[in-house]
């Protein structure tokens, strides 16, 4: 029986932590106030444009809407939904999680079964 006690997901330093599921929302709302710089961060590191981070972070919202997708499969709808350019797909496949993070931070995404 699977109970869902634990969240694999970015968390403090942009680094991979396991949490409890009921500290989740805890952590969501602290690490809320850092997406400004995160997203300002980004946009200078790797050539964002204006409201680029925010479609996809919504995009991924849309893709992961009642599914359990993987990381390949996130970038593909993302892609397809947003017509992204190909730099911001490849973000999106990066093991580093470029573009996942924000979304972890706005409580939009965490890490499903291996």
């Amino acid at each position: 029986m699977e109970q869902h006690t634990l969240v694999k997901t970015w968390a403090m330093r942009g680094t991979l932590h396991l949490l409890t599921a009921t500290d989740l929302p805890i952590y969501v709302a602290a690490l809320k106030t850092r997406l400004k710089d995160m997203k300002d961060q980004l946009a200078r590191n790797y050539k964002l444009g204006p409201g680029e981070i925010e479609r996809v972070v919504s995009d991924i919202h849309d893709a992961l809407d009642g599914r359990c997708l993987n990381r390949a499969q996130i970038a593909a709808r993302v892609a397809a939904q947003s017509k992204i350019r190909p730099e911001l797909r490849q973000l999106l496949l990066s093991g580093w999680g470029v573009l996942l993070q924000p979304a972890a931070y706005s409580g939009t995404l965490s890490f499903g079964p291996s």
